[in-house]
């Protein structure tokens, strides 16, 4: 595993502390590079995973015809 670059625990320090969701643009043509493009691509997959953690949609607990 890689380790968190500067670039993405801003984006990751943004969401905790406001809760907004911030995810870099997708568009090929917002970069001036390859570089730049496949890293932000990289970022971006690891983004939507650490979002997915606290996605709040996701059921903490198993739901199911459990008797208590």
């Amino acid at each position: 595993m890689k380790p968190v670059t500067d670039y993405e625990l801003r984006f990751m320090n943004e969401f905790l502390t406001t809760g907004i969701q911030m995810i870099p643009s997708p568009e090929r043509s917002a970069y001036d590079g390859d570089e730049q493009y496949n890293f932000v691509v990289l970022v971006t997959e690891r983004l939507l995973k650490f979002y997915a953690l606290y996605d709040v949609k996701t059921p903490l607990y198993a739901i199911g015809d459990k008797e208590w």
